[in-house]
């Protein structure tokens, strides 16, 4: 196979003791993944003013490079992968903690339209009240006619209502989409009831994905894709969710890396997991409809 930078990036993940720190300092000082890669593998690379032990290639998994660089092969219009610091690579995520080394991507990929546009994230319970779906929706539809580009999680409930409502606009005059930050490879539809919105999201929007090809659903990756979301953001809406909800940990990674947070409180909304959050944090700003939100969100900016 052609050894193209995209490769090398897989290739580099795929060393012994390179993770997504080390691949992260390797990117910076060696300026692209093919240069890191070859540095790593005669030994001599150098990361930070320290040496980077010289390591073999995993056995885990074998052949995983070569599947995962033949799914690239394959990959056509509107599909790709960057990798950190490289063309397309979102910037909001360079200096976050644990950025994710590469990020796959499918749809409509317009970086312009999509990154130089307020970013919002909606999220909240799987399992939603009929409030919170509205609530989501409605939201979702004023954000994107009001220019902003939608980001959550592709998951049921809560996530499935912000990415339908800004589906259901035209984009308002600034032009704004709809973008899914999934947690599996993106050749894996999870949950399976999302298949016509993931097919309308790939239309009109765009999925990523720091999980390889063929990833299937792993309980440990969703609270790891939620700080991807959270740092996509300029400002994280929390719609609804118990204490044991996921989203809770998109809320936290957002104060981590100081993103403004806004609830939504209204009858018949579960806000149980938010409750000790708020009482802790006073960056959680609490509103009670969508228009006042709209309000909070036009002075952040």
């Amino acid at each position: 196979m052609s050894f193209t930078e995209e490769k090398a990036a897989i290739a580099l993940l795929r060393i012994s003791g390179v993770g997504a720190d080390m691949f992260r300092r390797l990117l910076i000082a060696y300026g692209s993944p093919s240069a890191a890669h070859a540095a790593v593998l005669t030994g001599t690379a150098r990361s930070d003013g320290f040496d980077v032990p010289r390591t073999t290639m995993k056995r885990s998994v074998p052949g995983l490079v070569e599947r995962t660089c033949d799914k690239l092969d394959k990959f056509g219009t509107g599909e790709g992968m960057f990798w950190y610091g490289g063309s397309g690579y979102p910037a909001r995520l360079l200096n976050v903690p644990e950025p994710p080394p590469v990020l796959f991507w499918q749809g409509i990929h317009d970086a312009a339209k999509i990154w130089n546009t307020p970013v919002v994230a909606i999220v909240g319970a799987r399992k939603a009240s009929p409030a919170g779906v509205n609530f989501a929706d409605k939201l979702s539809r004023s954000c994107v006619e009001s220019g902003w580009t939608v980001v959550s999680g592709g998951a049921a409930g809560i996530d499935a209502a912000a990415h339908n409502g800004a589906l259901e606009t035209d984009g308002g005059s600034a032009g704004g989409v709809t973008v899914a930050v999934v947690a599996t490879g993106l050749d894996i539809w999870y949950p399976k009831s999302n298949h016509a919105l993931f097919q309308r999201i790939l239309a009109h929007g765009l999925m990523m994905s720091e999980f390889f090809p063929g990833t299937p659903p792993v309980r440990s990756h969703f609270p790891t894709r939620n700080r991807i979301i959270a740092a996509l953001a300029d400002a994280v809406v929390f719609v609804e969710g118990g204490e044991r909800s996921g989203a809770l940990i998109t809320v936290r990674k957002a104060i981590d890396v100081q993103r403004p947070v806004f609830s939504f409180l209204a009858e018949g909304i579960d806000q149980g997991g938010l409750s000790r959050i708020v009482a802790d944090d006073l960056r959680v700003t609490t509103v009670t409809s969508c228009e006042q939100l709209m309000l909070c969100l036009k002075n952040i900016l």
